[in-house]
């Protein structure tokens, strides 16, 4: 068993396998992207932000931290041997565009950078919750070094910049693979192998269930050919957990950058859309709930 130490004083002891397994529920389940995640009546987190939550999770419990309240600004967590602060960002490199599938961590705002003593980054590789990274990097030692590392030609991607665009300036860190190896190998990043469950259940998206009103969403998004806007303006701008059209429909697997599959389906049927080998995973299971509420 595993324990979460809470700024509260409470103390929650959890299965990793088992909380690894709801993720990957997650991972395949439409309707689970509004469910929280509970252990022994606790509610460990919630969907609101449920990836940067799991990040938390297994921050904590391989740093071995104290998860500070949600109200703290600057920083996610407290070390219980050594009491640094700590900000723990992720990246879920999916490959459907869900939640943060892009390669930029959330942003630190420079006013923060002084009251951090450490900057966790947890990277989820893939589709689900099994392949995880776990990097630490020394702010106040060595923010600047990775940034000279760059300019110097020694790291060949960016790994970090400063946006001096809005009035709160905010370091942007990328997560760049490579450069993130070559990081590790100079000691300017420290990588963490995170703990690995026993054993974790396999999820299938034939295990997946789908909201209704996301389904009519996407019927309409890849049937009709609606924008954005149009989707919005007929089925409302959000919906009750504050989603917008496009984080519905990136949720159900739907491309929406730069139109992406807007009016798919318009001259052809399901069966035809399903016919494509390169579609994900997510968008074709998808299309077959699409087939079984609406027709082919």
């Amino acid at each position: 068993m595993n324990q979460l130490f809470c700024a509260d004083g409470k103390v929650i002891s959890y299965d990793e396998g088992v909380i690894r397994d709801a993720m990957n529920a997650y991972a395949n389940s439409i309707s689970n992207i509004f469910a929280k995640i509970t252990v022994n009546g606790n509610q460990l987190f919630f969907a609101a932000n449920i990836v940067g939550e799991y990040a938390e999770l297994i921050a904590c419990s391989n740093l071995n931290l104290r998860k500070e309240a949600a109200s703290r600004t600057a920083y996610d967590a407290i070390g219980l041997s050594d009491n640094k602060t700590y900000q723990i960002k992720s990246r879920w490199m999916n490959s459907f565009g869900s939640g943060n599938g892009k390669n930029e961590f959330g942003r630190i705002k420079l006013n923060d950078v002084g009251k951090v003593d450490y900057l966790v980054l947890v990277v989820f590789l893939g589709d689900d919750f099994n392949e995880q990274e776990l990097y630490v990097i020394d702010l106040h030692n060595d923010l600047q070094k990775i940034i000279d590392a760059y300019n110097n030609g020694v790291l060949k991607q960016k790994i970090v910049s400063l946006n001096n665009k809005t009035n709160a300036k905010q370091y942007i860190f990328k997560y760049q693979p490579k450069a993130f190896a070559q990081a590790v190998q100079k000691g300017l990043i420290k990588q963490v192998t995170p703990s690995t469950p026993a054993s974790v259940a396999p999820v299938t998206p034939t295990q997946a269930t789908f909201n209704q009103k996301f389904l009519e969403i996407a019927n309409a998004y890849l049937r009709e050919g609606l924008t954005l806007m149009g989707i919005e303006k007929k089925f409302g701008f959000k919906d009750e957990h504050g989603n917008t059209a496009k984080r519905i429909l990136n949720s159900l697997g739907i491309d929406t950058s730069r139109n992406g599959n807007k009016g798919a389906l318009i001259g052809k049927t399901v069966s035809d859309e399903l016919a494509n080998p390169g579609i994900n995973a997510k968008y074709r299971a998808t299309l077959m709930a699409i087939q079984n509420a609406f027709g082919d």
